[in-house]
């Protein structure tokens, strides 16, 4: 005879409830705080003025106007810079 546990379909299911509620946990979680998983202004030297050769928050690819970083939390002065500066790609 074999040592094989039965699974039922009633624990399938709950583990499967518990699951997508966890889920809409975290999704929920991630939508009210919309800084979650992005670095403190301190962790990348954030200042609000631009840099001495003029690169800015405004013309940087992580900037998300009007005053949001994909990268960094907080409110982002477009006159701002930071160390994950990266410029705009320039259209061709």
């Amino acid at each position: 005879m074999s040592d094989t546990k039965q699974i039922s379909r009633r624990s399938v299911l709950k583990t499967g409830i518990t699951a997508v509620a966890g889920g809409l946990t975290a999704t929920t979680a991630l939508a009210q705080n919309p800084d979650a998983g992005k670095m403190a202004k301190s962790v990348v030297a954030y200042r609000y003025h631009h840099a001495a050769n003029g690169d800015h928050c405004g013309i940087c690819a992580n900037f998300l106007p009007p005053e949001s970083c994909k990268l960094v939390a907080g409110k982002i002065d477009p006159d701002g810079y930071c160390t994950a500066f990266a410029a705009k790609k320039k259209a061709a």
